[in-house]
């Protein structure tokens, strides 16, 4: 589990290219897992029923590049982008393996700037 704060610009495309390694350093086979990712504007939010400010999933934001080699993409495109508000929001991502168990791969804050030029 890594902390890592994104910078995303309103309007702007995000784009953010991961490859799930072991310890060792080898690429872990991505073949049966689900990968997520959500921003939040507090963690008291999941609790409280209140809808993530983007929610990416499998073929909605997350694309598996190469599974056997543990890459795959996260994406919020330039509109979805433009409709988060500035600030600085929480966020994580996570990845299910077939059977059922989680791993939180990185978290931490989700800083989103303006956008200026429109």
């Amino acid at each position: 589990m890594t902390e890592a704060n994104i910078a995303i610009r309103q309007g702007q495309t995000w784009t953010l290219d991961v490859t799930y390694l072991d310890p060792d350093g080898v690429p872990i086979d991505l073949t049966g897992f689900d990968i997520r990712m959500q921003i939040r504007t507090s963690y008291a939010d999941y609790s409280g029923g209140v809808a993530p400010l983007a929610d990416l999933t499998i073929g909605d934001g997350v694309a598996v590049v190469a599974a056997a080699g543990g890459n795959f993409q996260l994406t919020i495109a330039p509109a979805a982008t433009a409709a988060l508000p500035i600030g600085a929001w929480y966020y994580d991502c996570e990845i299910e393996s077939s059977g059922g168990e989680v791993t939180v791969l990185s978290y931490g804050r989700a800083v989103v700037a303006g956008e200026v030029t429109r």
